[in-house]
């Protein structure tokens, strides 16, 4: 019977060119568990447009406290809170993957990621982000640092593990950090510009940040269940 390997050598195939593991860890959430990462995609877009929505009708007329549940990224919203639990998913995940790859190699690999996911899952949770850039004038370039210093992480300590399955998540993971930094850098800007155009770039930032953690969710599940199938 052929295997996963056999029939996905994109996937995991040490021979593949680097662009085309890319493309196949971009396209991986559309080819396993389809309905559920479809699903999770819609409630993000959902969730964030609610968020725009509401945010904009706030600023044209009073709304009652309970509303900001379900503003863009005020601290315990609907959106908010969906995200933090995407990634908190697939930090159980990493987990789960961790217990079937054992103490030594992958399995340090992949309770490093599981480690980052539950990081991101809090920062998320307790909207980190917003906290240092009202407090730190160079949170920027902190942020960028971090998110480099994590990607290299990942890359690093993947030596252990096949690279397909080490392209396919930190290809997520950079997706993660561009939107969650760089988008975010972007949304600093024009908020000066306009109080329209900085709800428009949040928006932008805040679903861009929920579909990847949607993708690094799918991601990580799928190679953890190849973890699963090899052990």
């Amino acid at each position: 019977m052929a295997t996963t390997e056999d029939v996905r050598p994109q996937l995991t195939g040490r021979e593949a060119p680097l662009p085309d593991l890319v493309r196949a860890a971009l396209a991986l959430p559309l080819r396993r568990g389809t309905a559920t990462t479809v699903v999770l995609a819609a409630l993000v877009v959902l969730a964030e447009t609610v968020g725009l929505a509401t945010r904009l009708a706030c600023r044209a007329a009073a709304c009652a406290p309970w509303t900001a549940r379900f503003d863009l990224d005020a601290l315990g919203s609907v959106p908010r809170l969906l995200v933090t639990s995407v990634l908190a998913v697939a930090a159980v995940c990493c987990w789960w993957a961790v217990l079937r790859a054992g103490r030594h190699g992958a399995g340090i690999w992949w309770a490093t990621l599981a480690l980052g996911a539950a990081v991101l899952a809090a920062a998320k949770a307790t909207s980190l982000h917003s906290v240092l850039e009202a407090r730190l004038p160079d949170a920027q370039l902190l942020f960028l640092g971090v998110s480099l210093l994590g990607l290299t992480v990942a890359v690093v300590s993947g030596r252990w593990v096949r690279r397909g399955t080490r392209v396919a998540v930190v290809t997520w993971l950079a997706l993660y950090a561009l939107a969650s930094v760089g988008l975010a850098a972007v949304s600093v800007v024009l908020a000066g510009t306009g109080t329209l155009a900085g709800d428009l770039a949040s928006y932008v930032e805040e679903t861009a940040e929920g579909l990847s953690a949607v993708g690094l969710l799918a991601a990580v599940a799928a190679q953890a269940r190849e973890v699963s199938r090899r052990t």
